[in-house]
């Protein structure tokens, strides 16, 4: 299976899952985007640390609570209160709407530093209301 084709399922099924509890065993890059992804999407994690070095990942938005899982030591995650969205929103988010779990970042920075010369090009838009959705 093509890398993107997995990371597209591994979104799809977190955003369908009620939950994740991922065992991490050493560099665990595959679990860890799947927890990441679970995140993303809203819906509970857990991590239990299965050993062969295994970290918990840092991720921006949270943090890690200690919890039990049965007699099983684990950590779940604990998102922080929510900040209410500024009054005035800038242009970019007006005009351009992202999936949810969708990194956008370094994406919207790119944009902002582009010149009043500089174009984007996209393949297609979609017109909603006042807003151009970009897939």
């Amino acid at each position: 299976m093509e890398t993107e084709e997995a990371f597209a399922m591994t979104r799809r099924l977190a955003r369908e899952a009620a939950g994740v509890v991922a065992f991490l065993y050493g560099p665990s890059r595959g679990s860890v985007f799947t927890v990441r992804a679970t995140i993303r999407a809203g819906k509970p994690a857990a991590v239990v640390l299965a050993g062969g070095g295994a970290e918990l990942p840092g991720f921006p938005g949270g943090r890690w609570v200690p919890c039990q899982l049965g007699s099983v030591e684990a950590f779940r995650w604990e998102p922080s209160a929510k900040v209410s969205e500024p009054a005035r929103r800038s242009w970019l988010a007006r005009v351009f709407q992202v999936p949810e779990g969708e990194p956008t970042h370094a994406l919207l920075e790119h944009i902002s530093s582009l010149s009043p010369g500089e174009r984007l090009w996209f393949e297609r838009g979609v017109l909603a209301g006042d807003t151009v959705v970009v897939p």
